[in-house]
């Protein structure tokens, strides 16, 4: 059960963690000069919630790829062309928000 628990809880992490880090340096940057990004319609102005998917599936990839070159199975990085076509499809889903 626990490696079951593994895959969606790094799915979330990866998605507030990288969420978080964008809209940090975001505001940052913006402190400095101009941020070349702004989502207009958020309340987050340097992020949004819209995008908190992609960044959990960039941690996905992100751990497929770590975890090939550790085990040293390249097999495995089957796995994360699935993922890609999955960030494909959600790029498509969510360009119509």
């Amino acid at each position: 059960m626990k490696r079951l628990a593994f895959w969606p809880g790094l799915f979330v992490v990866g998605a507030l963690y990288g969420t978080l880090l964008e809209w940090a340096v975001g505001s940052v940057w913006d402190m400095v000069g101009d941020c070349p990004y702004v989502y207009p319609g958020s309340h987050l102005t340097h992020s949004s919630f819209v995008m908190m998917p992609m960044w959990g599936m960039a941690g996905l990839q992100a751990a497929v790829i770590y975890l090939a070159i550790k085990r040293k199975k390249p097999a495995m990085l089957l796995w994360l062309l699935l993922l890609v076509a999955l960030t494909f499809v959600l790029v498509l889903l969510l360009s119509r928000v």
